[in-house]
């Protein structure tokens, strides 16, 4: 009788375990359709986050690390992170300061658990696909205002 009962906790537990979702999908932007190529995407529950790379195809996966952790079933706030592009800033010279200028690639809206507009209802255990459609940010194409010098010039 006893080894029943392990059996079965065994498999409760082994089931239990098996109660989560593998997340993937595809992130483009809404102006043209390109994928977003950088960064992170967290699904986020307000007390665990869980991180997907996002691949310069667009897509990403959550919950396929490794060990094959599934994250669990649960609605979720999902941002993004990582998505700036970063520069050497320089003087009026065109000498390096040494410091960094941002430039982000997305309105805040998608940035941060406080600010995102994105959800979405993990429901079903296994696998789901969730796409998302995301906004430039309007300075995302905009440039430092001084260029490094080039040898030779």
């Amino acid at each position: 009788m006893r080894q029943l009962f392990l059996i079965v906790m065994l498999l409760m537990v082994v089931a239990g375990c098996d109660q989560g979702t593998k997340v993937t999908g595809k992130i483009t932007f809404e102006d043209d359709g390109s994928p977003l190529q950088k960064g992170a995407i967290v699904f986020d529950d307000g007390i665990n986050s869980y991180l997907g790379m996002i691949h310069p195809n667009g897509s990403y996966a959550v919950g396929q690390t490794k060990d094959s952790q599934k994250i669990p079933m649960n609605k979720y706030k999902v941002w993004f992170s990582g998505t700036e592009r970063r520069e050497i800033l320089y003087d009026k010279n065109g000498k390096d300061t040494l410091q960094n200028i941002s430039f982000p690639l997305l309105l805040p809206e998608f940035t941060g658990y406080n600010n995102t507009v994105l959800e979405a209802d993990v429901n079903t255990p296994g696998r789901m696909t969730f796409d998302f459609v995301v906004k430039r940010h309007p300075e995302w194409n905009k440039q430092q205002p001084y260029k490094p010098k080039t040898n030779g010039n």
